[in-house]
């Protein structure tokens, strides 16, 4: 796990998801977001879900993020 701190917030970069199985796991249902120039897989909220669940800590149990990262997903 990677915890950056941004302009723009948090932002924790995970190597290998807790309780979702591996990147051939999650990889099918991962969203396509454009950045810049740039295309960037990034995991389905379903799984961001299962993965902050297993892990239990107490900032991915908040009950905030789940709507955070559904409307980043929406916003393109």
């Amino acid at each position: 796990m990677l915890n950056l701190v941004t302009a723009h917030g948090e932002f924790d970069l995970t190597i290998e998801p807790t309780g979702v199985g591996g990147y051939a796991q999650i990889a099918p249902r991962a969203v396509t977001k454009h950045i810049d120039r740039h295309s960037v897989q990034v995991a389905s909220l379903a799984d961001v879900i299962a993965s902050k669940t297993a892990a239990g800590r107490p900032k991915d149990l908040s009950s905030g993020w789940p709507v955070r990262y559904a409307a980043l997903l929406a916003a393109g």
